[in-house]
């Protein structure tokens, strides 16, 4: 799945694909977290009580974050980003990014008492991409 996301700013697309590629991607990492949605759906305690869950997890954060500022800075080098998406915004896009994926499902399930379908899976990974709306060229 790395490589695939990172394939996206390789791509020589307008910014309406590139979008549309990033909207794709999303949808399918929602999907297949909506797949293990137990992994989402943990309270912090059950992280603690197991110290190997908490590191793998801390590793997933730090992997992840790496991940997307290379995507986000490789995004900005090919003119998809404005130039005002300077690197703090960057890790403030990231954890944004991170925090709402991290808790979608959980949201979900308490809301409507079942595991998300299609249609909340591409809501939630539209809330998502939203965040970076503001800072994508025109």
């Amino acid at each position: 799945m790395n490589y695939e996301i990172l394939r996206i700013s390789e791509q020589q697309t307008d910014n309406a694909e590139m979008l549309q590629n990033l909207r794709d991607k999303l949808i399918a990492a929602f999907s297949v977290m909506a797949n293990y949605s137990f992994f989402f759906t943990e309270t912090p305690g059950t992280y603690q009580q197991f110290p190997k869950l908490s590191a793998v997890y801390t590793e997933l954060l730090k992997s992840r974050k790496e991940l997307f500022i290379t995507l986000f800075q490789h995004l900005k080098i090919e003119g998809f980003f404005n130039d005002s998406f300077s690197d703090e915004l960057q890790q403030k896009a990231f954890y944004s990014i991170f925090i709402i994926s991290d808790s979608w499902i959980r949201f979900y399930k308490i809301i409507n008492n079942t595991k998300p379908d299609n249609e909340a899976v591409a809501f939630h990974a539209d809330i998502t991409l939203s965040m970076l709306l503001p800072y994508i060229k025109t």
